[in-house]
């Protein structure tokens, strides 16, 4: 199964142009944007290796293991990032980032 991964520049123009209720977290929130953002596509990009091992390839099947966990060892390392932001950020910044992403998601894949 073929299985095709947009660019992280696909998945990043969600996260251009968020914006902060307060100016003064605007940096961190297109941080915590740009972080959740690289976690999803991460989290594709180890699907798609995982989705390609076959085992009658023992060769090929060890790129995309090695594959797979180069992009998992990414995810958590962008959970992390966006974990610290969350808990510095107030909870009003962190739920106004989530409804942004969601609706530019939504324009992206061109659901309503």
């Amino acid at each position: 199964m073929t299985y095709q991964v947009k660019p992280i520049e696909h998945y990043l123009e969600a996260a251009a142009g968020i914006v902060a209720i307060n100016a003064k977290y605007q940096r961190q929130v297109t941080k915590l944007a740009q972080a959740s953002r690289r976690i999803d596509f991460h989290v594709d990009m180890a699907d798609a290796a995982a989705d390609q091992i076959d085992e009658d390839n023992p060769k090929l099947a060890k790129a995309f293991e090695r594959a797979e966990q180069k992009h998992l060892r990414q995810e958590e390392k962008y959970a992390d990032v966006m974990y610290q932001l969350e808990d510095f950020l107030p909870q009003r910044e962190v739920e106004n980032i989530a409804k942004q992403l969601i609706v530019n998601i939504d324009a992206q894949l061109g659901v309503n």
